[in-house]
């Protein structure tokens, strides 16, 4: 994937301007969704583990949960924002390379046609 900047050959661009184009995808609205939840479970865990950082035995159940669905949060937000990226490509400009190569997908309902009968059995050729 092509970027002008790179951060360890990752593109900038997608983790800086995805937010205004992802908030009118139904993907983009639970990625964020999931990365403030699990901000949220992260914060709540951090509160309750600095009350108790003077204490003998501290409770080690409740933020140990907290921290385990927080990071399941992060996994699952994650995967969103790769899907954001790798497969709406959110925030990316494909090369000329990669825009031959990549597959377009129309969706039934954005065809001004009927849809083209399949034709089992026969090859192009």
């Amino acid at each position: 994937m092509y970027s002008r900047v790179k951060i360890a050959g990752h593109p900038v661009h997608p983790m800086l301007v995805g937010f205004p184009v992802a908030l009118y995808t139904a993907t983009g609205r639970a990625h964020m969704l999931l990365n403030v939840a699990a901000l949220l479970v992260f914060a709540t865990d951090a509160y309750l583990q600095w009350g108790q950082r003077y204490s003998l035995q501290p409770a080690t159940t409740l933020p140990l949960l907290l921290a385990a669905l927080g990071v399941c949060l992060t996994i699952a937000a994650g995967f969103l924002g790769w899907k954001m990226v790798q497969v709406h490509h959110v925030g990316v400009e494909l090369t000329a390379e990669q825009q031959r190569l990549e597959p377009r997908i129309t969706r039934p309902a954005e065809r001004s046609g009927p849809l083209p009968e399949a034709r089992h059995g026969q090859h192009g050729g």
